[in-house]
């Protein structure tokens, strides 16, 4: 499917989380190149919904909250406004993932995303990190933690170096992500707040921290390699 400025089709692009920026450039831009863009958003206000290169705005369920009635309006828009290209910008890429495959196979609308196994693997720091180091990249050193007891052995490995970084598997923009003297992690430990953190039921790892610069880069990748 061509989706740029040489299609010699119209198309039908919905694009989820309409609230973010990115999604008001997508929209435009494929405005520009001549297709029909439709937004869906789960909040009453959102950019998209007075963007005058969107057709039409659909308010949908919080997936996080009605993951079921989300995947109903979904599949219903796609029906009803003929949808060919589904487009997710924020976290509800992983709740569209879950049903990619039934949409796609139901409907004729390509889903813009891996399926939700992938996107898993890469979300969940800790198989990230497996699978960096499987693909030969350097990484720091990491090692799961699941109770106090582990974390605490932890503090005596020196492949730590003098500081580590306690963060949940799964977390975005920094939330809950702890950076402490290896030295001190003991008596960090008798910290009630930090405790309850680190319990059997949640997945954290500690990973070495490395200075240095922050460096961040963006991609679109379509059927590479």
């Amino acid at each position: 499917m061509i989706i740029d400025g040489t299609s010699t089709r119209r198309l039908n692009v919905l694009i989820t989380g309409g609230r973010a920026p990115v999604a008001l450039e997508w929209a435009r831009r494929f405005a520009a190149c001549g297709h029909r863009v439709f937004a869906a958003e789960s909040v009453d206000r959102y950019l998209c919904r007075v963007s005058r290169s969107v057709v039409r705005s659909y308010r949908v369920p919080q997936p996080n909250e009605d993951e079921a009635g989300y995947r109903e309006a979904i599949r219903s828009i796609v029906k009803r406004e003929s949808i060919d290209l589904a487009v997710p910008t924020c976290e509800e890429i992983f709740h569209l993932a879950k049903f990619k495959t039934d949409l796609e196979s139901e409907t004729g609308c390509a889903v813009f995303c891996e399926p939700i196994e992938t996107l898993d693997r890469l979300h969940n720091k800790r198989s990230f990190i497996e699978l960096a180091a499987s693909r030969g990249a350097q990484v720091p050193f990491t090692r799961p933690v699941e109770s106090d007891e582990l974390l605490e052995t932890l503090a005596q490995e020196e492949r730590f170096g003098s500081k580590l970084v306690l963060k949940p598997v799964y977390s975005r923009f920094g939330a809950n992500v702890h950076i402490v003297e290896r030295a001190r992690l003991k008596s960090l430990l008798r910290n009630a707040d930090l405790r309850r953190l680190i319990e059997p039921s949640a997945s954290w790892i500690a990973q070495q921290y490395l200075e240095g610069a922050p460096l961040c880069s963006y991609s679109v990748a379509r059927a590479g390699s």
